[in-house]
């Protein structure tokens, strides 16, 4: 993993983890780039450790995978 400052950590393939701070503590949100400058927020949680579940990381990878299938169905490319 590689981090790009304090508030953004490149996950994997297209894949980071955002942190917000709120008054609950610190939220972790995953997002992906669809094309040129636009995103999707795809899941959040709150982390209570330094690591990340894996449990997490599993669900947003699924969601991020089911997005790009349906956008390439969609685009005749899948």
């Amino acid at each position: 993993m590689k981090i790009y400052n304090k508030i953004v950590l490149w996950i994997n393939q297209n894949l980071f983890e955002i942190r917000v701070k709120s008054h609950d503590g610190i939220q972790r949100m995953f997002y992906f780039r669809i094309v040129n400058s636009k995103y999707a927020i795809i899941s959040g949680f709150t982390k209570k450790t330094q690591k990340t579940p894996v449990r997490e990381l599993n669900h947003a990878r699924k969601l991020r995978d089911e997005y790009l299938r349906e956008e390439d169905g969609k685009n005749g490319n899948y």
